[in-house]
């Protein structure tokens, strides 16, 4: 990511840090962050980062998407991320991932392996198509909820 951040003479406290502004653009939307310079961590939530301190609050100008730090502590061990299981890396551009992206939202059970014909727990019989079927009437459901995502410009 290559944010172009405006610096702003504004500034706050959050969690006793003086914070300041900076604005940006990002996924089809117009961001604020609040940074602290005393933290010497260029990062943040979600994807933004590359600012002179760790940014401690985003927000959306319109206020639907809102990250703020509720605290900090200091821990005697190193953070240990989990284990995810079945994890694959996978390299590619940022348009190959929208165009992904968009067919996933369009045809969801297209990443679905085959089913094979079963018998569910009524002891009704049901092919892997019926099935697949009805899986991908589910998740156009949940996704046609799913209008508010944070990179409103994936949905163009």
């Amino acid at each position: 990511m290559n944010f172009k951040w405006e610096l702003i003479n504004e500034f706050s406290n959050i969690l006793d840090h003086k914070v300041q502004k900076a604005t940006t653009e990002y996924g089809g939307r117009k961001w604020s962050v609040w940074f602290a310079a005393d933290i010497s961590i260029q990062d943040g939530p979600y994807k933004f980062k590359s600012l002179p301190g760790l940014i401690l609050k985003v927000e959306d100008e319109k206020q639907n998407h809102i990250f703020e730090l509720k605290g900090i502590q200091n821990s005697e061990t190193a953070f240990i991320y989990p284990d995810v299981k079945n994890y694959r890396e996978v390299n590619i551009t940022f348009p190959q991932y929208a165009k992904a992206y968009q067919n996933y939202r369009k045809n969801p059970a297209s990443l679905i392996g085959r089913i094979p014909d079963q018998r569910n727990a009524d002891g009704k019989f049901r092919t892997g198509t019926e099935i697949i079927r009805e899986i991908e009437k589910n998740l156009l459901e949940r996704i046609s909820r799913d209008n508010n995502i944070i990179e409103i410009d994936l949905l163009k």
